[in-house]
């Protein structure tokens, strides 16, 4: 058979990796990356649809056709913790699980359920880390209408004195960031300008680049982006996607932007615009390799399918799960809050509604089930007031969410899954 017919005929297959046993689900084929990520870390793997062998034949096997990157990494994939840790207990510290991943890579994004608090915990990573220094961070979120000029650069008015407005080249949000930890850099690195620092880096060998990059990861920075699927990501990254590969950093790997041949003006306390001096981009843009750049998604969203397979490969992809982190963080919840219920026997009430809501014949995976966000008022109730307050917010806030999950069936499957929630809540 072809490797078309193959995967169409057999969408289920294990990996035995090391004892270890991976089920991919190839009719959900983003499991691409995953693979790719084994494939590296291992020489061999075998009994994936008849692909034993090196490990160039199974990156080769899943490469055929691209349209079936599309959506993200199936969420059925069975986390392989180490026995007793928090993930299987089913009890993980979020903020520590963003922490090691933020600091083992410098291209990530969280993707899962609505409301597990990936933004919140992402966002809190990066204050603790940077204090008061505004400079060392960015914030933005991703819409429809956002592109490349929002992004790395394009064309603004600016006003142009007694001819009126005029049109100049300035820096995108991103950009405008890398420019400021160049500079940053540069304050650091035994370096009178970039092209002496560009000198060095070109004909230095990996040992004097890794002394290099040492020094620069003492002081890190980061770029997020909320809402990452959001945008037409191919309209807004451009020329980035060779210039996100991590290897690809830093100046030695510079390259042209759209807007090249034109001088870079930056915005005066005045209101005025004036050329850029001692541009360090002028030959050429280049992301620093002190930049963490960090994205947020639900998976469920509808505009998922255009985070392409081109750039999805580019980032490390980190699952947040619902019940993961539901006990865990309404506990950090209601510590603040002074609250004094004991919750988990009402988070087990909540792990059984997230069951049921991915449960057989709903056709729903566990990217569809309610983060903790949504319980939040939990965290500040008597134990009298329990049950009164999952009610209200089952009525309020989750019902019509089930209501938007079931759209376009039977009114009956909308409510034979209400009914099924609201007695695994037991209200």
């Amino acid at each position: 058979k072809t490797n078309n017919e193959k995967r169409n005929s057999k969408k289920i297959v294990r990996l035995e990796i090391g004892g270890e046993s991976f089920v991919f689900n190839l009719s959900n084929a983003g499991n691409y990356q995953l693979l790719k990520t084994l494939a590296h870390d291992v020489d061999a793997i075998s009994d994936i649809d008849g692909f034993a062998g090196p490990r160039e034949n199974i990156i080769n096997a899943f490469t055929g056709e691209t349209i079936l990157f599309k959506n993200l990494p199936d969420q059925e994939v069975t986390n392989q913790g180490k026995k007793g840790s928090a993930m299987e207990e089913g009890n993980m510290d979020i903020k520590e699980f963003v922490k090691s991943s933020i600091e083992n890579s410098k291209q990530v994004i969280f993707t899962g359920a609505p409301g597990t608090g990936k933004t919140y915990s992402v966002r809190k990573y990066v204050e603790d880390n940077t204090g008061k220094d505004e400079k060392r961070s960015k914030f933005v979120q991703f819409h429809s209408s956002y592109d490349y000029t929002d992004f790395v650069e394009g064309l603004r008015p600016v006003p142009g004195g007694s001819s009126g407005n005029m049109f100049v080249r300035m820096d995108g949000t991103f950009k405008a960031i890398c420019r400021e930890v160049v500079e940053e850099n540069l304050k650091r690195l035994p370096y009178d300008s970039i092209e002496a620092y560009f000198d060095y880096m070109k004909f230095a060998d990996d040992k004097k680049k890794q002394e290099i990059y040492k020094t620069l990861d003492e002081k890190p920075y980061y770029f997020i982006i909320d809402e990452i699927n959001r945008a037409d990501l191919s309209r807004v990254f451009g020329e980035l996607m060779f210039g996100l590969e991590e290897s690809y950093r830093e100046v030695h790997n510079r390259f042209d932007t759209q807007y090249k041949n034109l001088t870079t003006y930056q915005m005066n306390d005045d209101g005025t615009a004036s050329p850029i001096t001692d541009d360090c981009f002028k030959n050429g843009f280049f992301v620093p390799y002190n930049l963490h750049i960090i994205g947020t998604m639900n998976d469920i969203d509808r505009s998922v399918e255009s985070f392409d397979f081109a750039l999805r490969r580019r980032f490390v992809w980190k699952d947040v799960k619902a019940n993961d982190v539901m006990l865990e963080t309404l506990q950090s919840m209601q510590k603040s809050c002074d609250g004094k219920i004991d919750l988990s026997e009402v988070v087990e009430r909540i792990t059984k509604m997230n069951e049921a809501i991915s449960g057989d014949g709903t056709g729903l995976s566990e990217a569809y089930h309610i983060g903790p966000a949504y319980f939040k008022d939990l965290a500040k109730v008597s134990d009298d007031e329990v049950d009164k307050t999952l009610k209200s917010i089952f009525d309020d806030r989750i019902e019509p969410i089930l209501r938007e999950y079931t759209r376009g069936r039977r009114g009956e499957v909308a409510n034979a899954l209400i009914e099924s929630c609201k007695t695994a809540l037991g209200i």
